[in-house]
């Protein structure tokens, strides 16, 4: 896509994502109102336009995956879950953490009701089960499988608790659990991560973020970005970086070192003022890409708020600011007033100013390399020690 078309990208892309944040927190409401657990794909196959005299109105979902824990409970027990769920990790609507939502492992006893696993294979995600994480036990004789779910777990070992179910034998589930680490009683052993619906949402609404804003200009491929491998990498990698902490730089901090956008010399000048809009939405748009997809940052939607309803709506007063500034980039006294969440047809579209006629100057010096923007947001801390990422990358 040219970038020049940029402005006009900034207005049907906010309507998508805001759509899109809506369809969230609808789900999120209804789920937190009946204390109860729902989970969907967030996957473009999976969502459908829904109009109102024939313009686009919203977002609703085409499928649910689980209405209920009971189902999910249900369908992990039977290990059916992989098979109602996209897994695909050259998929870039999967986040990446989905690939390796199931895992064959080995379990070893040790003292005190402790146990130690180990995967079978090999995962570029992470290699540690948490507590909440699910265990599945497949006995040899082809009866009902029994399923675990962690309570604790430090290093490689690990505890967990029996979920009852009422068509249980507990005596013969009681001997499958008792004999974990005996081929001839037990067949398989099965790990799932939990699915924590909101941690997969607003990654999801991250990957849209990207894909709307970004894709197909400049060096930004329909690939997902490296930006979340590289700390994911760093996070797991076992060096001299002790006790590692990632955090997400807000870019409106002036406080903070100059991020990749300040060694563009923007000016403060009246021509220029257009330029430093492009700037504003551009780190906010990245800014919370970062919040949203990297759950480890103390800052990210999920770690700032304990409730579910709560974290959405951080990422809807973001999601204010940002219409805000586009509203205020695009309009000018020359042109009727857009309204950001209005659909705009593909006529309507055409009427938006291009980014050369917005800035009074060529596209030259607006860098919309993504993996750049985002490194030079977000700081790696070990002990007294703190780098940004865009630095550290250069260093290695």
């Amino acid at each position: 896509m040219d970038k020049d078309k940029l402005p006009a990208r900034f207005v049907r892309g906010f309507w998508y994502l805001d759509k899109i944040s809506e369809l969230v927190n609808r789900s999120v409401q209804s789920s937190s109102s009946q204390n109860s657990f729902s989970f969907s794909e967030l996957h473009p196959t999976n969502l459908v336009i829904r109009e109102t005299n024939g313009e686009p109105e919203n977002l609703t979902i085409r499928f649910q995956a689980y209405k209920t824990e009971e189902y999910y409970r249900k369908d992990l027990r039977s290990d059916s879950v992989y098979t109602k769920i996209t897994r695909d990790m050259g998929n870039p609507f999967v986040p990446n953490y989905l690939a390796f939502l199931r895992r064959k492992i080995k379990i070893k006893e040790l003292e005190n009701k402790q146990y130690e696993y180990q995967f079978l294979d090999s995962s570029s995600y992470k290699n540690n089960i948490e507590k909440g994480d699910w265990i599945i036990i497949k006995p040899q004789n082809n009866t009902t499988n029994v399923l675990l779910q962690v309570e604790s777990s430090e290093g490689s070992n690990l505890t967990y608790k029996h979920v009852s179910f009422e068509e249980d034998n507990n005596d013969e589930v009681s001997t499958i659990i008792n004999n974990i680490t005996n081929p001839e009683i037990v067949r398989e052993v099965v790990y799932y991560q939990n699915i924590e619906p909101s941690v997969y949402y607003l990654n999801m609404i991250g990957i849209y973020i990207y894909n709307i804003f970004f894709v197909g200009i400049e060096n930004n491929t329909y690939s997902k970005p490296g930006i979340n491998d590289i700390i994911n990498s760093i996070l797991n990698m076992n060096n001299s970086l002790k006790n590692k902490k990632i955090n997400v730089i807000e870019p409106y901090n002036n406080d903070q070192k100059k991020n990749f956008f300040d060694n563009l010399a923007f000016s403060k000048q009246p021509k220029n003022v257009k330029m430093s809009k492009v700037k504003e939405i551009l780190e906010r748009v990245a800014y919370m890409y970062l919040k949203l997809t990297i759950k480890e940052s103390e800052n990210s939607y999920y770690n700032s708020r304990k409730e579910d309803k709560e974290r959405i709506t951080l990422l809807l007063e973001d999601l204010e600011k940002l219409k805000r500034n586009i509203t205020d980039f695009i309009n000018s006294n020359e042109m009727q007033t857009v309204l950001l969440r209005s659909y705009l047809s593909d006529e309507l579209l055409k009427e938006i100013p291009t980014l050369s006629q917005l800035i009074n100057n060529s596209q030259i010096g607006v860098s919309l390399e993504f993996d750049k923007l985002t490194s030079s947001l977000v700081e790696v801390q070990s002990g007294n020690m703190t780098i940004r990422l865009d630095d550290m990358l250069t260093i290695m």
